[in-house]
């Protein structure tokens, strides 16, 4: 008994496990406890995974589509295992979405009643392949409908008894009934008048199984139609039904007319054609023989074309033989492969003379044609246009602009060869290039696309702007605009670039020398202001204290005191005048250098002297001044001009007693090689923004700063410094920053 048991289960075991449909059993509390192989390809889920777990939760997360009722409702799998009732199965479809594609499965319940309460068997059967087909069959009979109702010919099926099953919606609308209202019907009741007419085609249709067609007047409709009746076969070949389809030809009837009627007025065309045609026909032996000419040919060719007909082409066209159009034309006749001669300059003793352009093809089998014409007069206005277009190139090529066309998005479509000169670029580096974006100066790009945008809205404009050269450097360019973008022949905005760097570098100079003229004129009278001031000061001294001499002659104290005034005024006077006389000198170039052997010791002793008073009269007294002399120069003599070296020394000097209100002003100099003597002067005063290092050595030059006019300068003390420094072939230059001091060089030639 065991043993039979036992068998029964492996038995069981292998039919549960070799199923083609997945089986799920669950015990009294919906755990699974069963979930065969097919099952595990049905879900992708291994029975490993799922044993002793509810049904629900593991159903619950599946991948099922429209699966509300049983997919995680615990409640329903519940109620069934309590009671064992199935009272409805609302899915008997499963859509299990897995992979690419969706498996169906048709689902099966049922109970299981055990000892220990109420299991669930669910079975799941593969029906995938079956929907498939029934979809195709669903399709396949949508697809037959389709095309029944496409047909744009009256169309009926029929039985064997003429009686109508089917009406397509052709038929429907030149009868204008339902589909309904014909169905049961005989065809010949609303198709022919009522009766079946001869030649109908159907009888025959019937008895052979076949295919039948005949022409017929069809009353009803009043039109020439051709009736087509063939029979439809089931599976097994056996015929089943007629299909009847009516085929209106009136049309075509009416066309067979006017197509004549084409033709004639074809054949008229051809004649009244503005170009020649030739007709040939390949012969035995390899003879192609001319056998037809338009009208339009004798007036092209100047001769009656009919002299030609049967003579081969070598003999109508004897000079052809020297060519190989002969040839071309016989390979036309035979493989229909048409072809194109655009130039042929024929002439010959019958009068035919000219260039004419050949398009030969093949009419029908060994049979062709040629069409020409005289292309003589369009050749000389070729030769013309070329000549024109040569002379234009050759513009381009050589003018000093750059020729350039954009499109209306802003990319270069044209430039010409000068690019290339001014740019450093080939025209084909620069064609196609967004040339605004890419190529401009960044700060040049929006008012260039301004102007750009203007030239297309006013049809015309200039644009200013610098363009990168190719070895990295921007040049200034100036575009005079045209709109053409309506010219077909063009279709873009053309742009005449010129190189202005130049043109501009003058402007600038220009410009700055306006400026520079400007402040000699503001500074000229700002001078004359000044001078007007200078020279009233120690006039209006000597001329007051001139006369107050004579009150005070017997106070010698005052005398004297009046007298110190008088003498100091002068020597103002005098050192103004002796500027004013020095600077036009220098600008006038009267000057000249005047060498002499001399100490520069002894002059600095010089200096020493007129300093002392110098700066009692300035009132600089408590401003030290360094007075530096060389070793190597204590007991050397030097040789250059004297009188100028002390002017340049007392000018710098004095420059920076008056611009230092603390500290010192010191004076050194030092022999190098024996040939240059080089001096500095070096204060600890105001100090000189860098800016304006160039700016002081101008004429009537003054810098705007608080004291500086205190002890009184008219701007050219260090302009006749420069000029002094020049003539004797020497170099000045300073170092200074705002409140930090300055110091001068001064460098001359010596022996």
């Amino acid at each position: 008994m065991i043993r039979d048991e036992k068998h029964t289960e492996l038995f069981f075991n292998s039919i549960f496990e070799e199923s083609t449909e997945g089986i799920v059993i669950t015990d009294e509390t919906g755990a699974v406890v069963l979930w065969n192989k097919q099952q595990e390809k049905n879900t992708g889920i291994s029975r490993v995974e799922v044993k002793d777990r509810k049904i629900w939760d593991v159903f619950g997360e599946l991948n099922i589509s429209d699966y509300s009722t049983l997919k995680n409702n615990k409640k329903e799998f519940g109620a069934i295992l309590k009671t064992g009732i199935i009272t409805e199965q609302e899915i008997a479809e499963v859509t299990l979405i897995q992979g690419e594609k969706p498996l169906i499965f048709q689902q099966k319940l049922s109970v299981i009643n055990t000892s220990n309460g109420f299991c669930l068997k669910i079975v799941w059967i593969n029906i995938s392949q079956l929907q498939i087909l029934k979809q195709e069959v669903s399709r396949t009979k949508g697809y037959w409908e389709e095309l029944f109702n496409a047909i744009g010919h009256p169309t009926m099926l029929l039985n064997y008894d003429q009686k109508v099953i089917r009406a397509n919606k052709a038929l429907l609308k030149i009868v204008g009934k339902t589909e309904a209202e014909l169905v049961g019907r005989s065809c010949y009741e609303f198709f022919h008048s009522g009766c079946a007419p001869q030649g109908c085609p159907f009888q025959k249709a019937c008895s052979n199984s076949g295919y039948a067609a005949s022409d017929m007047i069809i009353e009803a409709f009043n039109g020439v139609y051709i009736v087509a009746c063939g029979s439809v076969k089931d599976p097994t070949d056996k015929s089943k039904n007629i299909l009847h389809i009516a085929t209106d030809i009136t049309s075509h009837i009416k066309i067979e007319g006017e197509l004549k009627a084409a033709k004639n007025m074809f054949r008229s065309m051809i004649d009244m054609a503005p170009f020649g045609a030739h007709l040939y026909e390949l012969k035995h032996n390899n003879r192609l023989v001319f056998i037809g000419a338009n009208q339009s040919a004798n007036r092209i060719l100047g001769v009656d074309n009919n002299q030609f007909l049967g003579k081969t082409i070598e003999e109508a066209f004897p000079n052809l033989k020297k060519t190989e159009i002969p040839d071309l034309y016989r390979r036309v006749a035979i493989s229909g492969e048409s072809f194109n001669h655009e130039q042929l300059i024929y002439s010959d003793d019958k009068g035919i003379s000219g260039a004419f352009e050949l398009w030969a093809f093949q009419t029908s089998p060994e049979k062709m044609a040629v069409l020409f014409h005289d292309i003589t007069e369009k050749k000389k206005i070729e030769e013309r246009l070329l000549s024109r277009e040569r002379r234009f190139n050759e513009l381009i090529r050589n003018s000093s602009d750059i020729i350039v066309v954009l499109n209306e998005e802003g990319k270069q479509v044209f430039v010409s060869d000068v690019v290339e000169r001014i740019l450093g670029y080939s025209s084909e580096e620069l064609i196609g290039i967004q040339v605004i974006d890419e190529m401009l100066h960044p700060d040049d790009i929006e008012e260039a696309k301004e102007g750009f945008q203007r030239t297309i809205k006013e049809g015309c404009g200039v644009v200013r702007y610098r363009h990168k050269h190719k070895n990295g450097e921007w040049i200034d360019l100036e575009s005079w605009g045209s709109n053409q973008l309506q010219n077909p022949d063009i279709n873009g905005v053309v742009f005449n670039v010129r190189d202005v760097t130049e043109r501009k570098r003058i402007e600038l100079q220009l410009l700055a020398a306006k400026e520079k003229a400007e402040e000699s004129d503001r500074l000229k009278t700002a001078f004359i202001q000044n001078m007007s001031h200078e020279i009233r000061t120690p006039m209006n001294a000597i001329m007051g204290f001139s006369t107050l001499l004579v009150d005070y002659f017997d106070d010698k104290e005052s005398l004297t005191h009046f007298t110190d005034i008088i003498n100091r005024s002068c020597v103002d006077l005098l050192t103004l005048i002796n500027s004013l006389l020095d600077i036009s000198k220098i600008e006038s170039g009267q000057l000249t250098v005047n060498k002499e052997s001399f100490s520069v010791n002894d002059l600095y002793e010089e200096l020493n002297v007129f300093f002392s008073e110098y700066r009692k009269r300035i009132d600089k007294q408590d401003i030290k001044l360094k007075l530096n002399v060389c070793e190597n120069l204590i007991s050397q003599q030097v040789f250059t001009d004297r009188i100028k070296v002390r002017q340049i020394l007392i000018n710098l000097i004095s420059n920076g007693l008056k611009n230092t209100y603390k500290g010192f002003v010191e004076c050194g100099c030092k022999i190098e090689d024996k040939k240059t003597l080089t001096f500095y002067v070096k204060d600890t005063g105001i100090g000189i923004p860098p800016d304006k290092h160039e700016f002081i050595f101008e004429r009537f030059s003054q810098l705007p700063m608080k004291k500086v006019n205190d002890v009184g300068a008219t701007g050219l003390g260090l302009s006749i410094v420069k000029g002094l420094v020049n003539i004797m072939n020497g170099k000045i230059w300073l170092k200074s920053k705002p409140e930090c001091g300055t110091t001068f060089y001064v460098t001359l030639p010596v022996n």
